[in-house]
């Protein structure tokens, strides 16, 4: 063997020994979502997988559905994809997105289908997204963002106590659509190079070409600058840096395959199915009202009818609630919600909300009013009475705390005797407006009534 031949198989054994010496990352949810079980995660995502339809046109296509169910089921069929039911349904929308809800069920554009180059890129989106529910990063953007609640003041913690469901229940509760803005999909960076590389795995296993995937998220960050189709893409999917580089370093790292899984036949029919496409009816919106109704009354004020309850507020506020949830409701201004990144807090109305009770009357609201102090560190509690409310024996208790807003803020918190459901009312108030605001909030008492 001449010194040529024998310094070539050196570098290639040194070459190979590196490779081998090097490990996949591991990749693994959030510790702060390791202690929820996923039935949570299937729950909240089926929750938000129903308000899209109301929201979108969602469709369905003879020739269009196959072609996706199909890449979905080669994906998940990796083990990287977890145990969710995924699920995928196009909307018609030329704008380029995709995204994914904890669960499994995903959402398609149709602008996303027009754009791609081949099936592989189409499969690569759908393996990141299918990451992103693997990993629970909309477990964990949820998780940031009742901890940011908490830190933020009453109005935002006693939404997500009352609904028990963290930001996912107080952006409900505060009427803000759960669709592509929806809290949950409002990835980090470091969530993005994660749904990469696990989707780099799933795809390579699959037998899809995973560069594609890389590629084609570049393609589209090269058109991002002028806006448009794009940006809401990379609005909830915002660009790690280096892509390419890191997709090709991951596949070095996993076994070789045939990248033979894409059928360009379907992919074309697709493609071209999508292009032909008509513009479907848009789907009738509920105005923010939830399943409630609102009717105006006398002296300045409206009646808020829910399916247990019926209370008089302000005619200048608005009724906040989410289809389905008639008896959760946010009653107030709509400048006194303010919607962040991290959630959804409330600066001046009232928030109702059925708890479930465990002991009696007494016991269930010494209870609530723990588990509200101790979500919010700067809470005080002050006095407290009983009082009926619609001829139920009720206890109004008189707390006070930062408010997310600035300064600090009132509450009176009405707790009332429902069997086993504790009716809540928290009544925000500026601290320097209490004064004006104590008889409208007594007022607003005195209007309950409950269905028999």
């Amino acid at each position: 063997m001449t010194f040529r031949v024998r310094l070539a198989v050196a570098l290639c054994v040194l070459t190979a020994g590196a490779l081998f010496a090097q490990k996949l990352r591991e990749l693994k949810p959030a510790s702060s979502v390791q202690n929820v079980p996923i039935e949570k995660d299937i729950e909240i995502g089926k929750q938000a997988a129903a308000e899209v339809p109301k929201q979108m046109p969602v469709i369905d296509n003879a020739t269009v559905q196959p072609f996706l169910d199909r890449m979905i089921k080669e994906l998940t069929s990796e083990k990287e994809a977890g145990p969710y039911p995924y699920s995928i349904r196009l909307v018609y929308d030329p704008s380029i997105n995709a995204f994914a809800f904890p669960g499994g069920a995903m959402f398609i554009h149709t602008g996303l289908i027009t754009q791609a180059d081949n099936e592989d890129q189409i499969a690569g989106v759908l393996a990141h997204e299918i990451s992103h529910v693997a990993l629970r990063h909309g477990m964990a953007n949820m998780a940031r963002a009742q901890k940011a609640q908490m830190a933020a003041g009453i109005g935002g913690a006693i939404a997500s106590i009352f609904l028990g469901g963290g930001a996912l229940g107080s952006l409900a509760q505060a009427g803000i659509g759960l669709t592509a803005q929806s809290v949950l999909l409002k990835n980090s960076r470091d969530a993005e190079t994660e749904a990469d590389l696990l989707g780099t795995r799933m795809m390579n296993g699959a037998g899809y070409n995973p560069i594609e995937m890389a590629r084609f998220f570049e393609k589209l960050e090269a058109e991002a600058g002028g806006g448009g189709r794009v940006s809401e893409f990379f609005s909830n999917h915002p660009d790690p840096g280096n892509r390419i580089k890191n997709v090709e370093q991951e596949i070095q790292l996993l076994p070789r395959t045939r990248y033979d899984a894409a059928r360009p036949n379907q992919f074309r029919a697709a493609k071209e199915t999508v292009a032909e496409l008509k513009a479907p009816p848009k789907p009738r919106t509920e105005s923010g009202r939830g399943s409630g109704s609102v009717r105006q009354t006398s002296g300045g004020m409206q009646r808020y009818t829910g399916e247990t309850f019926a209370m008089d507020f302000p005619s200048g506020w608005q009724a906040f609630g989410t289809q389905g949830e008639a008896d959760r409701v946010t009653l107030a201004p709509r400048d006194s919600i303010r919607q962040t990144q991290d959630g959804t807090q409330v600066g001046r109305g009232t928030i109702i909300s059925p708890v479930r009770a465990t002991g009696n009357f007494r016991q269930a609201t010494e209870d609530f009013l723990r588990d509200v102090a101790q979500q919010n560190p700067s809470l005080r509690i002050g006095e407290s009475r009983d009082i009926r409310v619609g001829g139920a024996p009720g206890k109004l208790t008189q707390l006070s705390s930062e408010s997310p807003f600035g300064g600090r803020e009132t509450v009176y918190m009405l707790t009332v005797d429902r069997g086993d459901v504790l009716w809540t009312a928290a009544f925000i108030t500026p601290e320097q407006e209490l004064n004006k605001a104590q008889s409208l909030f007594e007022r607003m008492i005195r209007s309950v009534k409950f269905a028999k």
